[in-house]
């Protein structure tokens, strides 16, 4: 991968696209390899590899009506950027060049998005970062566990990954998660879900305040569908970890009112029709 090569790429789309471009722009406050004109403002990209004062020069861009995005090649050593920042780490891949949104983002799928379909969304104004989230949806998995005291099979469930409003996905990771599995209204649309659906054959037992004595208090948590014994979390995590890259059955239940949560993640807004 070369600067050469992506911005062959980009050059090709605005062609494509009919877009007003000028090409290795420059001022006293900054510069760029690309500018878009795009009537009452402007986008310009810059390719490379570590760039420097990128929120000094953003915010001076913004002034001026300019979107700056700076797309990075690989390089040997990591920077410090504020995630919060349009700078996005690109990868050649066997069917193209893609853009990373998110640099930690763990969920590749979720993550990548090719080249010029992001160029094309982020012209339209549809790369967006966003601090906070509502969760409408979540994609669950049940599997079986055996409870140690009666030592019969019961079912329990994680979150695979949350769904906003607008249908954006969003990784269920620790950063955030704080056992999302155990809040009152996730806990209530799985009973309702499980209820509705007995064809999927789901036995839960009661997910509440459960007392362990190991750590000698109350916690919420699974308990067995025949006994009520505690399915501690310990257990559970660690069950979980082993199976969350097994194919499971997925089962997509909503959220009625939603849940806000803190993200600090970019996306790509779906793009409105031509």
């Amino acid at each position: 991968m070369t600067k050469e090569k992506i911005l062959k790429i980009l050059l090709s789309v605005f062609k494509t696209q009919n877009f007003d471009v000028d090409t290795e722009c420059k001022n006293d406050r900054w510069s760029a390899d690309v500018i878009v004109n795009c009537g009452t403002y402007k986008v310009a990209l810059n390719i490379c590899k570590s760039p420097r004062n990128v929120a000094e020069t953003y915010k001076t861009m913004r002034k001026e009506r300019v979107c700056g995005c700076w797309l990075l090649m690989s390089k040997k050593y990591d920077i410090s950027i504020p995630n919060d920042m349009p700078c996005f780490e690109l990868s050649e891949q066997s069917d193209g060049i893609y853009v990373y949104l998110n640099s930690d983002f763990e969920d590749e799928s979720l993550n990548m998005v090719r080249l010029d379909a992001f160029i094309l969304s982020l012209i339209k104004g549809n790369i967006k970062f966003v601090q906070n989230m509502c969760v409408r949806y979540i994609e669950v998995c049940f599997f079986k566990t055996e409870c140690w005291k009666c030592h019969k099979d019961f079912h329990v469930y994680f979150i695979k990954r949350l769904l906003s409003s607008d249908g954006v996905p969003i990784q269920c990771d620790d950063d955030f998660n704080d056992m999302f599995e155990f809040k009152p209204m996730v806990i209530n649309a799985v009973e309702q879900f499980v209820k509705v659906h007995p064809e999927i054959g789901v036995r839960m037992g009661k997910i509440k305040q459960h007392f362990s004595k190991t750590r000698n208090e109350y916690y919420p948590s699974f308990g067995c569908t025949f006994c009520d014994s505690l399915y501690g979390n310990y257990y559970y995590k660690d069950d979980v970890n082993e199976l969350i890259y097994c194919q499971l059955p997925e089962y997509r239940i909503e959220i009625p009112k939603g849940i806000d949560v803190s993200v600090k993640r970019w996306y790509k807004k779906k793009d409105e029709p031509n």
